[in-house]
């Protein structure tokens, strides 16, 4: 389906901001003062803490983000379209499965309490829409001869009103995250033995330690 001037100029738009968001994640995590790049061998270093915003950007930022226009943005037919919005919802479900299951390893490796954060609760309602989103989408919408008409036509509507939500709730979660020291942000409940001021901990970060000439931390908390 061909698409007017001002429509392709805000996709195209669109999509280097995405290209943007997940190379400017890529380049902070590879930062020395953010970790120093990433593990998959040692799940208590920083370096393995550092693939959960990779992956949650990659799953969130990109995947999602790219499936949300595949009905509007590449022009394609609708069986097409559907099958490409599908896929790559399928590609942020395992994304953000795996960066869910990379935090906790990481808390639990290092003896930290699990979803003590604002952070970490808003994250959690998140992955709950996207995992909500995506079975019902499969069993109602892709699935053929299991949904009538007249519920898929019902659940579309919540389907609609819940991928907002969980757009919203990732750009709250990003916002959180963007606001360290903020006393909003505390936690009544900190990791054994830290102080901390922000949902992640902005005190035992790396570059919070750097920026008050201390050795740098190799145990972000989040």
């Amino acid at each position: 389906m061909e698409r007017d001037t001002p429509t392709r100029v805000f996709l195209l738009f669109t999509q280097v901001c995405i290209l943007v968001l997940a190379g400017a994640q890529l380049a902070l995590c590879l930062q020395p003062e953010w970790g120093n790049g990433f593990s998959v061998y040692d799940i208590a270093s920083a370096e393995f803490f550092n693939l959960h915003p990779l992956l949650n950007v990659l799953a969130f930022g990109v995947a999602m983000t790219e499936s949300l226009i595949s009905f509007q943005g590449f022009g394609l037919r609708h069986g097409v379209a559907k099958t490409l919005h599908a896929l790559l919802q399928l590609a942020s479900l395992i994304l953000g499965i795996a960066a869910f299951s990379i935090v906790v390893a990481y808390h639990n490796a290092n003896s930290y309490p699990n979803f003590y954060s604002v952070h970490s609760w808003i994250g959690l309602t998140v992955y709950v829409f996207a995992w909500t989103q995506f079975l019902g989408g499969l069993f109602i919408f892709w699935l053929p001869g299991l949904a009538p008409p007249a519920l898929k036509a019902a659940f579309l509507r919540y389907h609609k009103v819940l991928g907002v939500l969980g757009a919203d709730r990732t750009t709250s979660a990003g916002c959180e995250a963007s606001r360290p020291g903020d006393p909003s942000c505390a936690t009544p409940f900190p990791p054994p033995g830290t102080a901390d001021t922000g949902f992640m901990g902005a005190e035992n970060q790396p570059s919070a330690q750097l920026r008050r000439n201390k050795a740098p931390s190799n145990r972000p908390v989040n």
